[in-house]
């Protein structure tokens, strides 16, 4: 973890002191965050002080992406198969998030929000995720303050850092991205581990977030509970 270390401290350095972490219970059918005590003990130290975790997924990941010509364009070639939520049904969602909060109450993590791999769900997993208590639930499109019955409209700039043609596209659309959003009351910045191996990026995503802390006030998914 002490490349996520390393970055938290130069994104304290800017200012952001806080921020929306999504911890994934057991990485791509890996080692589970009850199994994996450095994992657990940094997003443990996360929590402590004031961080804001955030639940996304159980697996990250499918084995096999079912259903039609459509669900296999999407789960197969636009997810790679990490769209884990996309079409389940509810008891399929409920083990899921049931098994996810158990892991994460059973090393003291208690997250607020949900967010689904890929920001796609089926209307079952999403009822599901109603029923279990979730203050909020993040889209591609934005934030749904599931108490409140809220739908916040919320761009996200988002970076692709898989080969290194998808590298440069990113790194040219973020630009494009970056400016043609300047106006909106809500502007997300997603970021994935993988984003911070490669310095060209990492490098990227610094810049975008000095130049965004000059006119923004950075706050948490759970903040915009007590801001809406």
């Amino acid at each position: 973890m002490d490349v996520y270390d390393e970055f938290y401290k130069i994104l304290n350095q800017m200012g952001l002191n806080r921020i929306s972490v999504l911890a994934v219970p057991q990485m791509h059918f890996g080692e589970a965050l009850t199994e994996n005590t450095g994992a657990a003990n940094w997003l443990l130290s996360m929590q402590e002080i004031g961080n804001d975790i955030c639940l996304h997924g159980f697996y990250h990941k499918v084995k096999k992406v079912n259903g039609g010509v459509l669900s296999q364009i999407i789960g197969n070639f636009y997810t790679n198969k990490e769209g884990e939520f996309f079409n389940l049904d509810a008891l399929q969602a409920r083990e899921k998030l049931s098994k996810g909060l158990e892991i994460f109450n059973n090393i003291g993590l208690f997250p607020k929000g949900f967010t689904p791999p890929a920001w796609l769900i089926s209307k079952d997993a999403l009822s599901e995720v109603r029923n279990f208590g979730f203050d909020y639930i993040t889209t591609y499109n934005g934030v749904n303050l599931l108490r409140k019955n809220i739908a916040i409209k919320a761009p996200v700039l988002v970076l692709s850092s898989r080969g290194v043609l998808r590298r440069f596209l990113s790194k040219n659309w973020l630009n494009i991205a970056d400016n043609s959003l300047k106006n909106v009351e809500i502007l997300r910045f997603a970021l994935h581990p993988i984003d911070l191996v490669h310095k060209d990026i990492r490098n990227k995503i610094i810049t975008t977030f000095k130049r965004l802390a000059e006119t923004r006030t950075p706050i948490t998914y759970q903040d915009l509970l007590e801001i809406k």
